[in-house]
């Protein structure tokens, strides 16, 4: 299960879970046309569903038609995130909740709707998306880097519970990554500015 899967990281995710013989759920706002049919190529079945991941109820109905299609789910892979530029003098308080529910409250959703299976199963890895930017900081991003230094930390504290239990947890924290939205959206011109 991958969530943001319809484009950009989650994309190609999704895309090398299919190559390597999963069954792929991608959960997204969007569409995920594109990224099925990158699944279907791969030799593999994939669905996607319309998916608010700061909203518990979003994820526990997502996770009922994982559940009905596949049986349970192996492997999540929570990637789902904003990261609106600006600063900090024009961050609102709605800004800052909006990109912790989404980046940070996220994950506590997905983790409580997956990891029940996983542990009945005796199997299962969940990977975060957090970001490199939390050991050295970004400008205008004060908010997206508090909330991917969130995930490392429940990352840290749930791995010491759930690995007894035959469930890995784990954090990847990419770089700067040239993806649609990178290159054409908001993070461009701060991108471009820093090299």
């Amino acid at each position: 299960m991958v969530t943001g899967g319809a484009a950009g990281i989650g994309q190609a995710l999704a895309q090398r879970l299919a190559a390597a013989g999963h069954r792929v759920a991608i959960a997204d706002l969007e569409p995920a046309e594109e990224t099925l049919g990158l699944v279907s190529a791969a030799g593999s079945e994939g669905f996607g569903a319309r998916c608010d991941v700061s909203s518990g109820e979003s994820v526990a109905e997502f996770a009922g038609s994982v559940q009905e299609r596949f049986g349970r789910c192996d492997v999540l892979v929570a990637n789902a995130g904003i990261y609106p530029v600006r600063s900090f003098d024009d961050t609102t308080w709605e800004d800052w909740r909006r990109v912790m529910s989404v980046n940070l409250d996220s994950l506590f959703h997905l983790t409580k709707a997956f990891l029940p299976g996983m542990r009945k199963a005796g199997w299962g890895r969940i990977i975060a998306t957090a970001s490199n930017g939390f050991y050295s900081g970004l400008p205008d991003l004060a908010p997206y880097v508090a909330s991917k230094g969130g995930v490392i930390g429940f990352v840290r504290s749930l791995a010491i519970e759930v690995g007894e239990d035959g469930v890995t947890i784990n954090a990847v924290a990419p770089s700067l990554v040239r993806t649609r939205g990178t290159t054409e959206g908001p993070t461009r011109s701060w991108a471009c500015s820093r090299g």
